[in-house]
């Protein structure tokens, strides 16, 4: 075996471990990050650096949107007049509705009220999984 040939066989072998890890990570996103790095064997700065190599954002920040990916997809199958705030704050694991309120702010830059008022206008913002 050529030398430039084995160099390229550890190169994709480590490629693919860590790709195996951030799929991982990806399936099980939903677990506390202390129990996933813990998992993994990497430490919390190097899960991090491969994370946001492979999908371009930190683990964290993931979470986030898959968060409000959820929020969203709820109040798609609610209809507006029957939307339980309290409820969706507690099945999507925010700890109040103002923390709610902040990152939908953040990923949609209105109220979630606000949101709702306007649906017949976000139509196009709603699809079956947004985002993921």
């Amino acid at each position: 075996m050529k030398i430039e040939q084995f160099f390229l066989n550890r190169i994709n072998g480590q490629l693919n471990l860590a790709a195996q890890v951030v799929g991982y990570v990806t399936n099980y996103i939903d677990h506390p990050l202390p129990v996933l790095i813990k998992k993994t064997g990497y430490s919390q700065k190097h899960l991090i650096q491969l994370f946001k190599k492979h999908i371009g954002v930190t683990p964290k920040y993931f979470q986030r949107i898959k968060r409000f990916n959820q929020v969203l997809n709820d109040l798609q199958t609610t209809a507006s007049d029957s939307i339980d705030w309290s409820g969706i704050v507690y099945k999507n694991g925010f700890y109040d509705q103002s923390h709610l309120i902040k990152e939908f702010k953040h990923f949609a830059n209105i109220q979630p009220q606000a949101f709702i008022d306007s649906a017949p206008t976000c139509t196009t913002f709603l699809h079956s999984k947004v985002l993921y």
